[in-house]
Order: structure tokens, then C-alpha cells, then sequence
């Protein structure tokens, strides 16, 4: 399988550190058989051919495969068999000969998996496209199309989790100035209206604090970004029994190991964290860690927006925020609001979702809203709407009736589940089946690749499948058709996959729930709220939409959807006096 082309290579110490770059040159590459039997890649350097053992621990990063990219890291690496001292190469082949590539890419995959039966002590784990730069040594390789991914982990170094930094935009002057507080080792709580990139600036974190531990207060939020639920983590599950009984359930096993080594803690969508929890998590925190300081003495990096939708609860009459309990001013050094929103640019409808917030939007400003968003709109690419509704029942029905208007036979794909299966179906964002036909309408489930706006939530339709089975996806807003092969997703527990799901990161997207749509940004959408029964619904519906022109609303929106909680109004003009 010969074939030229442009070869970049950097060497570096074993951890990857310190990285030096060679110029790029033109090198044959093959993939020949070593005499112990191991895979070698062949590099036709000069004066002297460079092999490699293609055997853990090593990353390879398929992402751009299509724009005709493969990076790969070495981590242990010998240049010459009389070396004492490993070191780290990082190649990166660029070519127009994507065939070529992707059966390099393929052949590495197998060789990789091979390895793993062999025994080589791989730990599963997801990865994602990195810059190749320096990174720490305990990274992982993602395969081409289905089948496993593993990082290599040593006894004695801890994970991290690695961000999703493909092709990641840079920080907001206001971004960077919430990352440096929280390299500086501060507690802090960022928030900003929807679109004004939490979520990016948490994958920067990780990027930049590879101890950190990441959680979300959900399920998809957790599984979204690498993580789990906090819930998980701290081995508080329901927080059931008395506090000692919570406290040892807590220590025991994975839960214990996780609460006395971490030094740094993500928890996303705090809002939607009730404050008696929270008072219980840093009680827990304190007591098994056996440290009195704050949160037993972990940094805490909270994300949200309580604008949005507020916890839930058993008891309405007993929620209260996280900035309500006792434990949030003891914990958080510093508060910082995102105010630069990326989703819109039009101002007009960002003034209006900014009112709508707040609560504060005049009547006339809602009659005006209803009559501009009324009219359906128009097919893009032949893709319809998708549909924000507040019930899951309603979003089922819709789907199951759209893609049963389909002419065709119905093709299948069963998610292969390993670990946690009930924790999976919680949180994971791929359903466990997922039924599609020629002309469904679908949505990505997770980032492909930012830069050809293969992002989560980006839609298209499924035009065909190939002879073996995956559908192909033509993509809105000009996007090219796509050949959507299985992914791999990861809930993390302890720095190991506590369940593992590998699926077609597809879902149908005819319709979708408001909670389900935290997230997303959406081209065309049309919101149905009259059945709304929360307050920051509306608003979470409506900032999905990129601007007006995308936007239609179904109907009237339920009063309750519009309120903004007195209590959450007053924090925010706390926050802001602060910062003035």
C-alpha cells in the first residue's frame, strides 16, 4: 500500500512536553511486518529510513482524514534499540490521496486492536482530535469507523480527560480572563446567556488543566463533555439514608479514590443542581477527604446559566439554587459573566432573548415577536424545522410518524454496550436503537469536526447507505455528504469507562425536547411553548435558534415559560454591582 506524501515530524521528551518540529518533506510511507511480527511504519527518510513499531501507547487522530490529514503520536519511542532514554514523535501525514490515507489509517486501527488482544494493558477511552503540541503522555487513539478506543494509563498516573479541541476557536478576552483566574488555582463560577460559549471555554480548561475532573449535573451534559454526572462521581447516587450512611457509601470502592485525589472539579449546568445538594456534596467533600477547608479543599469550576432551567426536584416548595445554599459563598472565590454572544449576530433578536431572560420583556415586545416568527418556514436543502416541544411523548409521535411516511425499508442499528447499561441510557445521547430510512431526518450527536460544521445538533438528511450498512448524510447549509460510521461514547468513572456505548452518532430530528436541546445551536426551528410548564423554557427554545429568519413560533407561549424567578433576577444584579 505504498504511497507518497507530505510527512511533518516532531520529537520530544517522553511526556511530550517539550516537542520539536523538522521541516516537512515528501516520504514514502508503508506498512510493512516487523520480524518479531509487529506492524512497522516506514518512513522513506534520507540518508536513513525511519520504522516505527506501531504498538501501544500511541494516538492517532483521524478526524481529517477527509481534508486528507492523519496525525498519529508514539509515546515510548527508540530510534535506535541501544537507547536508554524513550522519547515521543508525533507524525503528521497530509496528502491528496485520501484513499491512501484512510487505508494507512485503517491498517494502524488493526494493528492497534490487535495489540489490545495481545494483551497490552490498554484501559478504554474516548479520544479526540488534538493539536499536535504538548499534551500529557497519558493520551489515547481514537479508530477509524467502529471498534474500540483505548488510552494507555500506568499504575500510577491519573487520566485526564481530554477536550474535544479540534479546530477549537480561541477565547473571548472575557473567556481568557475566567481560564487564567482558574490556572491561578481560584474557585470559580462562569456564567453568560446562552451562546456566549460555556462549553467552549470548558474544553479549554481541560486542555489547560489536564488534572481536572469533569461532571456535569445531567447526564448529557456529562457525557457531552468527557465526563459523567456528579452524581456518579461522588458515589452520593440519590443521596438516600442518613449523612454517616451517605459519607461511607461515599468513601468505599472508586467514589473514595476519585474524592481524595482530585484536586480540581468541573460541574456543569450547576442551575440545575438543587442547593440542598450542594450543601451535602461539600459536607461530603470535607468529611471524606478529611480536610476542613472549603469543599475539602478541591478547586471548583462551576458552569451555568440559572436563568435556564431550574433544578428539579420532588418538592417545588423546598428548590432552592446553588447560590442559595451555605456552602456557595465559603466555595466561590470569584464569579465571572460571558457577555459576547457567538450564536446571533443579529442585535435585535439578541436584545430580545435578553429581556426574555430577565423576564423583563414588555408585552408589545411579544406580540411583535409572535407575528414576525408565525409563518413556516421555508425547506432548506429539503430539510424541514425541527421541532422544540416541552413533552417527550410529543417529540416520539412525531418522529415515529414522520420516518413511517418514508417509503422504504427501515434499517437498524443496535448500540453495543458495555459497562453501566441503565447509566447509558440515561445519559448518552445516541439511542440504544436507532431506526433510520432513506430520507430521515437526522442530527449529529457529537462533535466531528468544528471546521466543516459537523457539530452537535448540525442536521441533514440520509440520502443512501452504503454496501456495508452506514447511512450517508447530506448535510444542511451547503454541507457535503458524509459517510456516518460508529462512534464511541464514554461514561467516566474513576478515570475508567464505567459503560461504554459505540453507536451511529445520529438521532432522529424532526422533533426534539426543550431539555434535550440545551446545547445546540440550530439553523431552523420551530418552538411550540404553549404547553410550557418552567420558567427559562422559553428562552432556552428560542436562543437556540442562529436569528430570527430561522425561528418560527407554533401557537401562544405559556405564561409560565416567560417568568424569570425573582430570586435569580436578584443574584444576577448582585453579580453585576460586583463587577461594576
Amino acid at each position: 500500500m505504498r504511497f507518497v506524501a507530505r510527512v511533518s515530524i516532531e520529537h520530544g521528551d517522553a511526556g511530550g512536553r517539550e516537542m520539536h518540529p523538522q521541516s516537512a518533506r515528501d516520504v514514502g510511507i508503508d506498512l510493512v511486518q516487523g520480524d518479531d511480527g509487529i506492524p512497522m511504519l516506514s518512513l522513506a527518510m534520507k540518508p536513513k529510513d525511519m520504522t516505527i513499531p506501531v504498538r501501544a501507547p500511541v494516538c492517532l487522530y483521524t478526524h481529517r482524514i477527509s481534508a486528507g490529514q492523519l496525525g498519529m503520536r508514539f509515546l515510548r519511542y527508540k530510534q535506535n534499540v541501544y537507547d536508554r532514554v524513550e522519547k515521543t514523535v508525533q507524525i503528521t501525514i497530509t496528502t491528496d490521496d485520501i484513499d491512501s490515507l484512510t487505508g494507512l489509517a485503517k491498517m494502524l486501527d488493526k494493528a492497534l486492536l490487535m495489540g489490545r488482544r495481545n494483551g497490552s494493558g490498554a484501559i478504554g477511552k474516548l479520544a479526540h482530535r488534538r493539536p499536535l503540541s504538548s499534551r500529557p503522555v497519558n493520551c489515547s487513539f481514537a479508530p477509524v469507523g467502529s471498534g474500540g478506543a483505548f488510552s494507555i494509563v500506568g499504575k500510577q498516573q491519573r487520566p485526564s480527560v481530554l477536550a474535544d479541541t479540534e479546530d477549537l476557536p480561541p477565547l473571548s478576552d472575557e473567556q481568557q480572563n475566567a481560564l487564567n483566574m482558574i490556572k491561578s488555582g481560584k474557585s470559580i463560577f462562569f456564567t453568560g446567556c446562552a451562546g456566549t460559549g460555556k462549553s467552549l471555554l470548558i474544553k479549554h480548561i481541560t486542555g489547560a488543566i489536564p488534572e481536572v475532573d469533569v461532571t456535569g449535573t445531567t447526564g448529557l451534559a456529562g457525557c457531552l463533555l468527557g465526563g459523567t454526572t456528579i452524581n456518579a462521581w461522588s458515589g452520593l447516587g440519590r443521596a438516600e439514608g442518613s449523612f454517616d450512611t451517605i459519607v461511607r457509601n461515599a468513601s468505599r470502592g472508586e467514589s473514595g479514590q476519585r474524592w481524595r485525589r482530585c484536586q480540581a472539579l468541573i460541574i456543569d449546568e450547576i442551575s440545575m443542581m438543587d442547593g440542598a445538594f450542594f450543601d451535602l456534596l461539600e459536607a461530603v467533600a470535607r468529611k471524606v477527604r478529611g480536610n476542613s477547608r472549603p469543599f475539602g479543599g478541591i478547586q471548583l469550576i462551576l458552569s451555568g446559566d440559572f436563568h435556564q432551567l431550574p433544578p428539579v426536584v420532588k418538592d417545588q416548595l423546598t428548590r432552592k439554587f446553588t447560590f442559595e445554599s451555605e456552602s456557595w459563598q465559603r466555595c466561590i472565590q470569584a464569579s465571572v459573566q460571558l457577555t459576547q454572544v457567538f450564536r446571533q449576530n443579529d442585535s435585535d433578536f439578541i436584545d430580545i432573548l435578553a429581556e426574555i431572560r430577565a423576564g423583563t420583556a414588555p408585552e408589545s415586545t411579544l406580540r411583535a415577536l409572535l407575528a414576525r416568527c408565525a409563518a413556516p418556514l421555508e425547506l432548506e436543502d429539503g430539510i424541514l424545522p425541527t421541532q422544540l416541544l416541552t413533552h417527550r411523548a410529543d417529540v416520539d409521535a412525531i418522529n415515529d410518524r414522520q420516518l413511517n411516511s418514508l417509503e422504504g425499508n427501515v434499517i437498524s442499528f443496535t448500540a453495543q454496550d458495555s459497562g453501566d447499561t441503565a447509566a447509558l441510557q440515561a445519559a448518552c445521547p445516541a439511542p440504544r436503537t436507532l431506526r433510520l430510512k432513506v430520507g430521515a431526518q437526522v442530527m449529529l450527536t457529537r462533535n466531528l469536526s468544528s471546521r466543516q460544521g459537523l457539530v452537535n445538533g448540525a442536521r441533514g438528511v440520509v440520502e443512501k447507505f452504503t454496501p456495508s450498512g452506514l447511512p450517508v448524510v447530506k448535510f444542511a447549509r451547503g454541507g457535503e455528504s458524509m459517510t456516518i460510521g460508529r462512534e464511541r461514547y464514554s461514561i467516566r468513572q474513576g478515570g475508567e469507562d464505567a459503560a461504554v456505548r459505540s453507536q451511529i452518532p445520529l438521532a432522529l430530528a424532526w422533533a426534539v425536547t426543550v431539555h434535550k436541546s440545551q446545547g445546540l445551536t440550530l439553523d431552523r426551528v420551530e418552538v411550540s411553548l404553549d404547553r410550557a410548564f418552567e420558567a427559562g423554557m422559553a428562552y432556552v427554545a428560542l436562543s437556540r435558534a442562529r436569528n430570527l429568519e430561522g425561528l418560527r413560533i407554533v401557537g401562544s407561549i405559556a405564561s409560565a415559560a416567560l417568568r424569570a424567578d425573582p430570586k435569580v433576577v436578584a443574584f444576577y444584579a448582585k453579580l453585576k454591582c460586583r463587577e461594576n
